[in-house]
């Protein structure tokens, strides 16, 4: 599976329902209550998390076990767990997150 052309953030273009992201095929950022969109596309700044305010260092604690289901894959039904998305999507493993 390939990220496409989506940004360097996990939670962009997602909603977060309990132990599931689910696309959005927007701007939405998954860490904000309600249909909120991507503060950093909102400032005219790409999309990014290793740079993104909302990257604390701590937030990814509670999606170790959510599960993520792209558009990318809804031809198969599928989803993945975040730690597979997030690798894909930022290039980083979780482990290197400092958390």
């Amino acid at each position: 599976m390939e990220k496409g052309d989506r940004p360097a953030c996990p939670f962009y273009g997602f909603a977060h329902w309990p132990g599931l992201l689910m696309d959005s095929e927007g701007n939405q950022c998954a860490l904000k209550d309600g249909h909120a969109p991507c503060q950093m596309e909102m400032n005219g700044e790409v999309p990014n998390w290793k740079t993104c305010p909302e990257n604390t260092g701590v937030v990814l604690l509670q999606f170790a076990e959510v599960e993520v289901a792209p558009r990318e894959l809804r031809e198969q039904s599928g989803q993945v767990p975040f730690h597979v998305w997030f690798a894909l999507t930022v290039g980083d493993t979780l482990r290197n997150q400092g958390n």
